[in-house]
């Protein structure tokens, strides 16, 4: 039988696509986890707040992440964003806040081209922070403040691992728009290749039970003003215990740390961020993770942050040093590999200029139950 030519490339198509797809993948992943939380002096009048929430160690979120195999390297992307389970909205508006990227992927490293985490979020969440940065406030203030973030728009970032050795680079040609206005954040303007950018630098190494981490973050506002951010970590694990320690230090001139601190601490009121205040910060945290039994895993984490320099009334013109402190206990059950059950218990108390980040009293106490569900 002969086969026409139009016929033939009809077959050569066919089996061309179906090469392509057997070679690609595309997941739809996320989480879905919502807790009951009651918390203490959550208002101007000291009330006590009963609430469901969105998660209590991790938002709830949904995307899409796929590879194409290219013979030797992967073609890359991943497009994830936050939901709000207990009314089905979208936090911000934003579709993809929390990554919308694609790369390539080789035995040298991976690059990528998009809005991402930086690499000194990478380096706390995956590596060294004891809650891989909790969800609630009370529990994820210091590491998103002094990382600005965690996120930036326009980013250009490296990874790679090579045995113990990690390494990460990024480089923001616009930090996250949503900060443009008071912040003073946007990117990519005619004349400038530093305004509203960041970079950011990270490295870590684990050899048997221990593991050591190092990061920097620099950003800069649209009228030159920076926040860089210093970042050292460890970690060391114990049988089926693993014990955490680190340190940050943060030199803030675009009014950042105060203006992700005062939100963080549920003040509501207009609030101008000050530039130039020549804050200073210097935090550190401690934490262990035992898994206490093949279910049922135990975390605890402290969290202390001194200030100098931070802001103290409204109008971002007034200035004190003060003191921030954070206790949290977390027991996750899990149910099966996808599903845990869960409870937390936080502690929050501020001192000074801190004090000013809180909506009435100095401290909060909180407690959640919850349930999460991986997909």
């Amino acid at each position: 039988m002969k086969l026409k030519p139009t016929g033939l490339l009809v077959i050569v198509a066919t089996m061309a696509s179906g090469n392509t797809m057997a070679q690609s993948s595309v997941t739809l992943y996320g989480i879905t986890d919502l807790s009951i939380r009651y918390l203490t002096n959550a208002n101007s009048d000291n009330a006590g707040k009963l609430s469901m929430e969105n998660g209590a160690i991790t938002n709830s979120r949904f995307g899409f992440r796929g590879t194409e195999d290219l013979g030797g390297m992967k073609a890359i992307f991943n497009l994830l964003g936050n939901i709000n389970p207990d009314n089905g909205t979208q936090p911000g508006g934003v579709l993809f806040s929390r990554a919308a990227f694609v790369g390539l992927q080789g035995s040298a490293g991976t690059v990528t081209l998009g809005r991402q985490q930086t690499a000194m979020f990478d380096l706390l969440v995956f590596s060294f922070d004891p809650l891989t940065v909790g969800n609630y406030n009370a529990s994820q203030w210091l590491p998103v403040a002094l990382a600005n973030g965690g996120r930036a728009d326009n980013m250009i970032k490296y990874a790679g691992t090579f045995g113990g050795l990690t390494l990460g680079a990024g480089y923001s040609l616009g930090v996250d728009s949503s900060r443009t206005g008071p912040a003073g954040f946007s990117g990519e303007q005619p004349g400038s290749r530093s305004r509203g950018t960041q970079l950011s630098l990270a490295i870590s190494y684990a050899a048997g039970a221990a593991a050591a981490g190092a990061a920097f973050q620099q950003t800069r506002d649209n009228a030159g003003n920076r926040m860089s951010v210093y970042n050292l970590n460890g970690s060391y694990a114990v049988g089926p215990a693993k014990l955490y320690a680190g340190y940050l230090h943060s030199t803030d001139d675009t009014g950042s740390m105060d203006r992700i601190l005062y939100a963080l601490g549920g003040r509501t009121d207009t609030f101008v961020p000050p530039k130039g205040s020549n804050r200073r910060d210097d935090a550190f945290f401690v934490g262990v993770v035992w898994q206490a039994m093949p279910a049922l895993k135990l975390t605890a984490a402290a969290y202390y942050d001194r200030s100098r320099n931070a802001a103290v009334n409204l109008a971002g013109t007034a200035f004190a040093d003060g003191r921030r402190y954070a206790v949290v206990g977390v027991a996750e059950y899990s149910l099966s590999k996808r599903s845990q059950l869960y409870a937390t218990l936080d502690y929050n108390k501020a001192s000074g200029a801190a004090v000013f980040d809180f909506p009435g009293k100095s401290n909060q106490t909180g407690f959640g139950v919850g349930m999460r569900h991986s997909f």
